[in-house]
């Protein structure tokens, strides 16, 4: 193992020194890595293989992720909710069984609308005795 010369240096390790020669030791052989092409290169290969494989994964997760992300944001979902709406409460001023319904859930109707037919003939006769 070849002995290394010491390093002269003459700039001062600080302030406070007054410029003297001072001898810095070089470091030994043993500690000092030895430059292999080979290995620098699978280094460099591993670093592009796990750089390609983030950025095909954030592609896909941009890709398939971000439509059903904005989706979510923007509207809403549940699965048991109640809703706030306007009701409006329908009372009759005739008694009888109602015969036929004339409209749909939420569906719109103007004033004056018939929405029910009832029954002309009492509950009372329809049934016989």
């Amino acid at each position: 193992m070849p002995v290394e010369e010491p390093i002269e240096t003459v700039t001062p390790l600080s302030q406070h020194d007054r410029g003297e020669t001072y001898l810095t030791p070089a470091a030994p052989l043993s500690v000092m890595p030895e430059h292999d092409e080979g290995a620098r290169r699978s280094r460099y290969r591993k670093r592009w293989i796990v750089a390609s494989l983030l950025a095909a994964g954030l592609t896909l997760g941009l890709i398939f992720g971000l439509p059903s992300a904005i989706y979510a944001w923007n509207h809403v979902s549940t699965d048991d909710a109640t809703a706030n709406s306007h009701v409006t409460y329908v009372s009759s001023r005739v008694s009888g069984l109602a015969e036929d319904v004339l409209v749909d859930d939420d569906q719109y109707v103007e004033a004056g609308t018939q929405i029910i037919r009832i029954d002309r003939m009492p509950s009372s006769s329809a049934t016989p005795s």
